[in-house]
C-alpha cells in the first residue's frame, strides 16, 4: 500500500500497549491478544486506499475483527 506524500513518519508505530500498528491515524491496528480482542483497520491517514474502494473495509471486510493467525516478515 503506498504511503501518503509526507507521511512516512507514521508507516509503523511500536508500543507495548499494541501489537504492530501502520499509519499515523492507526491505518491497520493489530492489538495484543489479536484473537480475543479487536483489531481495526481504517485507510487514509497515512496509508492510501486504492481509488473507488472503501477505506474502512478494503483490507479484511470491516473496520474491526480479530485474528486467529499472523505472519510478520522483516525486510534488510
Amino acid at each position: 500500500m503506498p504511503l501518503i506524500d509526507e507521511q512516512n513518519e507514521h508507516a509503523i508505530y511500536c508500543s507495548s500497549s499494541y501489537g504492530p500498528v501502520f499509519g499515523g491515524g492507526h491505518d491497520l491496528c493489530i492489538a495484543n491478544g489479536a484473537d480475543s480482542n479487536d483489531c481495526s483497520t481504517s485507510l487514509d491517514s497515512s496509508y492510501q486506499s486504492p481509488t473507488g474502494l472503501d477505506d474502512d473495509t478494503f483490507l479484511v471486510g470491516s473496520q474491526t475483527f480479530t485474528l486467529s493467525e499472523m505472519e510478520i516478515f522483516g525486510f534488510e
